[in-house]
């Protein structure tokens, strides 16, 4: 019985932690969304930043799996983000910078594999 409960916690477990793997398409809506809620964005703005990601997300997934590309991922991102950053007002951008930051903590946190320890000044010398 012990096993079977401690089977039934380890699959449902593996479920909660199982990465949804999603189109670039499902990629730029959800972050289109997720952009136009925090960023208050209008509904021209928001059709604008939409064709912005989509066509990121199609030049990400044609550069995915090649090695070497790094320098060109780097600038369809910055490209895209040059982009946005000209619908914006100067409000949505301080936000919009705001959000690419964390993103950018976050995302540096989780590559590591975990987040570094604090820092630890030595007890004073006596």
């Amino acid at each position: 019985m012990l096993l079977l409960i401690t089977g039934f916690a380890v699959c449902a477990k593996a479920q909660d932690t199982a990465r949804v793997k999603r189109t670039p398409e499902e990629r730029a809506a959800r972050m289109g969304k997720m952009m136009e809620k925090r960023l208050s964005l209008t509904a021209d703005q928001s059709k604008q930043v939409n064709a912005i990601l989509a066509d990121r997300a199609t030049k990400e997934e044609a550069l995915k799996g090649q090695k070497g590309l790094k320098d060109e991922r780097m600038k369809v991102m910055a490209d895209a983000d040059a982009k946005i950053d000209a619908i914006l007002t100067p409000d949505q951008r301080k936000l919009y910078a705001a959000l690419k930051e964390s993103a950018k903590e976050k995302g540096m946190g989780s590559k590591r594999g975990a987040t570094p320890p604090p820092a630890t000044t030595p007890p004073p010398a006596q």
